[in-house]
Parts: C-alpha cells; sequence; structure tokens
C-alpha cells in the first residue's frame, strides 16, 4: 500500500525512488514477477473507477490508439512477438482514454488490451486477414467499457484503423 501512496504522490517516481530502500524494492519486484499478479489485476480497478467518473451526464470522449513497445535489445525476454517491419520484437498496447471536453479533464485509463503478433510465412492476402482481426481491438475496447448509463454521452475516437 505504500507504493501506491508514494506513486500516486509521485506518478512519475522510478520503482527504486517510489519503495524508499532496497528491502521494499525487493518485494516489489517479487510481488510483479509472481505469475499470479495479472495487469487487469493491478489496473482493473483503475479501468473501472475511470468508467465511472465518466457516467455524470455530459459528454466524454473514450480515445484509443495502438502503440508498439519494443523490447528488440533485451535477447533474453521470451514470449514476444513481431512490431514493426518485422524485424524487431515487442506487443502492441491498445488504450483507450477517458476525456470529458466539456471541462477539458482526462479521466484516465478506461481500458486496455495487449497483443502479440506471432511470426509467419504469410502471403499478401493472408496479412491483410491479419490486419482485420487485429483492428477488432478497438471492438473490443468499445464492449469493455460497456453502455453509457442514462444521461451520459459517449463517443469513442479512433485512428484510420479504427473502422468500427
Amino acid at each position: 500500500m505504500a507504493l501506491v501512496t508514494a506513486l500516486g504522490q509521485d506518478p512519475t517516481a522510478s520503482l527504486p525512488r517510489a519503495c524508499g530502500s532496497w528491502a521494499a524494492l525487493k518485494s516489489t519486484y517479487h510481488v510483479l514477477h509472481n505469475p499470479v499478479v495479472m495487469r487487469t489485476a493491478l489496473s482493473g480497478s483503475h479501468w473501472q473507477h475511470t468508467r465511472q467518473a465518466a457516467a455524470p451526464p455530459g459528454v466524454t470522449l473514450f480515445i484509443s490508439d495502438l502503440t508498439e513497445l519494443d523490447d528488440t535489445h533485451d535477447q533474453a525476454m521470451t514470449g514476444l512477438g513481431e512490431i514493426g517491419d518485422g524485424n524487431q520484437r515487442g506487443f502492441h498496447v491498445q488504450t483507450t482514454l477517458a476525456y470529458r471536453p466539456a471541462v477539458d479533464q482526462m479521466l484516465g485509463v478506461a481500458a486496455q488490451q495487449t497483443m502479440r503478433r506471432q511470426r509467419s510465412p504469410l502471403t499478401r492476402a493472408q496479412r491483410r486477414t491479419r490486419q482485420e482481426v487485429e483492428s477488432q481491438v478497438w471492438g473490443d475496447a468499445v464492449a469493455q467499457i460497456g453502455r453509457p448509463p442514462p444521461g451520459a454521452q459517449w463517443g469513442h475516437v479512433g485512428d484510420r484503423a479504427a473502422d468500427i
């Protein structure tokens, strides 16, 4: 709980600085490397809180974008997919932010998904089909966020790949 408080007070702090001691940092790494601790378990309550903050009457925009995280430099890391032109290794993160334009307020992250491309010898037609399947992450974000409560108006904004 101390780590959450420290990061809440300074979200840009590194883990060593937020933990304050070697023992606390070691404990934090132990928790984060536990396979039972999942990203959704750590972030799910924040996503839910953000969607609740979007519930009052008014317009909320849910802005989604797909980002590539490049871990090509870390040859020891396993479980990565191909990114970029296929010569880099990493994964994709689809993040959806909630924004209230009337009050110019960013509410937070409302949904997030990860995606990993597997390397395979695909033809051009097969790559096109794969891209259509990958574009489903935007529809998945809409489904994860759900329907707005009465009085709230929710709009979803995405880039050109978000053809939904």
